[in-house]
């Protein structure tokens, strides 16, 4: 009967981790559709675009340390709470306000939400999935759907009597269901007090941690610079209009929800490393590609080919990591770090746009998919740590099922 209790909680966490990372990409995603309009009504520069992804990639770092500490003082729930309700609070201000100086805050507190919640659901997931291969990536194509939705969902708000406020203060009302969702959760409260427990800081000596988190980091630099300039890119370019652009980004992550989703459900047996090498290796093709190509048909070809191999490079990168270095010290680490990429690539690629246009901007982005290469070829020639992983997934699985 425990053990069926047991088995009920972690189904009901799982889901509630799958849910709020929907809620998160769907307004955090958000944030770089705003960004357009945002330059339009105010003449913001490129810079200051690239400040504003940059704010609130600073907020996910912050929100990705503290939310892997503050649990330990007041509980996962209300750490939950606490963090998450800022991106209602940030679109709010975004609506209201024409000063950078309180727009950077406003991003910054939505990069505080979507760190936090990013952060407890790699986590949770990480303790309560069976196989973390599949778990992390049916977790990271939950934040797909949610950017796959939001571009429809801004398009149609942003012709009510507010123009595109109206899409601020809806995605902060979808925003706000995190705490409706947190307060029901079984996150659990306070934490009852115990003995002092060293924390096992070990990972911060393994080559394979430091690999990994440089994989990360240079994906989250990709990922955050390509989708958070796309809409721009392709608008100031003359390639497509704002709608079509829109819907683009739309196309973008959906494809890369479906590229999670088929590396869920890969067999173990074809080798994490290799399958992140081959991945880092095709994202650096296509992009180059969708850059260099000028006809808007093979263009979105080439998008929808960068987004399916992008797609799956970080939840695998996440599960390569041994066993040992999962625990929330080092997750809290790993994921702080890496979210550092979007911080710096983005604000690079204004500050190249603002100089030699949009073009050069995305062209910097190149730098990042090298270094992420030259990463995944170092994870390559490390020690194998697969068949471990394997053999401790598949005990996992039977002990659950014994249980």
């Amino acid at each position: 009967m425990n053990a069926m209790k047991i088995s009920g909680v972690s189904k009901r966490l799982s889901i509630l981790c799958f849910a709020t990372m929907t809620i998160s990409g769907f307004y955090a995603t958000s944030s770089s559709l705003v960004m357009p309009f945002l330059r339009t009504e105010y003449g913001f520069s490129y810079n200051m675009g690239g400040m504003l992804l940059s704010a609130l990639s600073v907020g996910n770092l912050l929100a990705s340390f503290f939310a892997g500490i503050l649990p330990a003082f007041v509980g996962r729930k209300a750490s939950a709470m606490l963090l998450s309700v800022n991106s209602a609070i940030g679109y709010v201000l975004t609506a209201l306000t024409a000063n950078p100086v309180y727009l950077l805050l406003a991003f910054f507190l939505i990069g505080i939400s979507k760190g936090a919640v990013y952060n407890i659901s790699n986590i949770v997931i990480s303790e309560e999935s069976s196989n973390r291969t599949k778990g992390l990536n049916l977790l990271h194509a939950s934040f797909a759907i949610g950017s796959l939705l939001c571009p429809f969902v801004v398009a149609a708000c942003s012709k009510g009597p507010l123009g595109w406020r109206t899409s601020c203060y809806g995605i902060a009302a979808v925003a706000f269901c995190l705490q409706l969702m947190y307060l029901k959760s079984d996150l659990g409260g306070k934490p009852p007090a115990k003995e002092h427990v060293n924390t096992d800081w070990g990972f911060l000596h393994n080559k394979g941690f430091w690999v990994s988190t440089g994989i990360i980091f240079f994906e989250i630099s990709t990922e955050v610079s390509v989708t958070g300039w796309l809409v721009t890119y392709f608008t100031d370019s003359g390639l497509m209009s704002l709608t079509m652009a829109q819907l683009m980004l739309s196309l973008t992550w959906g494809l890369m929800m479906i590229g999670r989703l088929t590396i869920a459900y890969l067999p173990a047996k074809l080798g994490r490393k290799k399958l992140i090498a081959w991945m880092s290796v095709a994202v650096a093709l296509f992009f180059a590609l969708m850059l260099f190509c000028k006809r808007p048909v093979l263009i979105i070809v080439f998008l929808c080919l960068f987004a399916l191999s992008i797609a799956g490079i970080q939840p695998t990168a996440l599960a390569n990591l041994d066993q040992k270095y999962t625990a929330p010290a080092a997750l809290s680490v790993l994921l702080s770090l890496g979210s550092a990429g979007g911080i710096i690539m983005p604000a690079i690629t204004g500050a190249v746009a603002q100089t030699t246009g949009i073009s050069g901007g995305m062209a910097a982005i190149g730098f990042a998919i090298t270094a992420m290469i030259i990463c995944t070829i170092a994870n390559l020639t490390g020690q194998p740590n697969h068949k471990s992983q394997v053999t401790a997934e598949a005990g996992k699985t039977r002990k659950t099922e014994d249980g």
